[in-house]
């Protein structure tokens, strides 16, 4: 066998496997867009939560920090787990120079730890 004969067997190799990546790359391309065509793209911007007409939010300042059973959490110490009892002015809306007492729950994904005289967000 010679030189020339084994870069001939070489090119035919190469250029089977450049066919079969182009057929297999076209294959995945096809699945994708059959795929694609069979979602329901609308119903992304369709999201409706229950009953979220009565939910509302307000501005309001703690006046008074009733009950606090936060403790540190055991993963970031800087953090803390628990809740708090407050009792909360509104600040606007219909309510607004209303006291109210909320519980604020501080977990790991929700963590704002109220004070006496800050303001917050009330839902």
């Amino acid at each position: 066998m010679t030189m020339q004969n084994l870069l001939q067997q070489c090119r035919k190799k190469s250029h089977s496997k450049v066919r079969r990546f182009w057929v297999v790359l076209a294959a995945v391309a096809l699945l994708l867009v059959l795929a694609c065509r069979g979602y329901d793209w609308d119903a992304l911007g369709r999201y409706k939560g229950d009953n979220i007409s009565s939910l509302h939010y307000v501005r309001g300042r703690v006046v008074e920090v009733l009950r606090d059973d936060t403790k540190p959490d055991q993963l970031d110490p800087a953090r803390s787990m628990g809740t708090q009892e407050l009792r909360i002015l509104l600040l606007e809306g219909a309510n607004k120079g209303t006291e109210v007492t909320i519980a604020n729950y501080l977990t790991r994904t929700q963590n704002v730890r109220l004070r006496q005289g800050e303001t917050a967000i009330i839902c």
